[in-house]
């Protein structure tokens, strides 16, 4: 078993070396001068005068934006509890102040 994988390794090699003879290392230089082109093209794009008129460009306009934030925050807000009486709101009130003390601000 350990002989027949020496061997494959070896017929890989062989073929490595071969398609090095073959091509020479074209392939590792195309790819370098693929980086070196694609980098000074990225450096470009983000350079400050492209980022400010990006940024300048309205997307959708403002109400749209304000409309859509007030229906995504009115989803996650959890609704009043219900309590009728004065000592109901009390008893609420001494429970939400021990969860947020101790479930959230002085958690772990």
């Amino acid at each position: 078993m350990f002989c027949r994988l020496i061997r494959i390794m070896h017929e890989e090699h062989r073929s490595v070396e071969s398609h090095r003879q073959n091509f020479g290392d074209a392939p590792l230089l195309s790819g370098f001068l693929f980086l070196l082109v694609a980098s000074s093209a990225i450096g470009q794009m983000t350079s400050l005068p492209s980022v400010e008129q990006a940024l300048q460009t309205n997307v959708q306009p403002a109400e749209v934006s304000q409309y859509e934030m007030k229906q995504f925050e009115m989803t996650r807000i959890p609704p009043l509890p219900k309590a009728s009486t004065a000592k109901e709101w009390r008893m609420l009130v001494g429970s939400l102040r021990q969860h947020i003390l101790h479930d959230i601000a002085y958690h772990g």
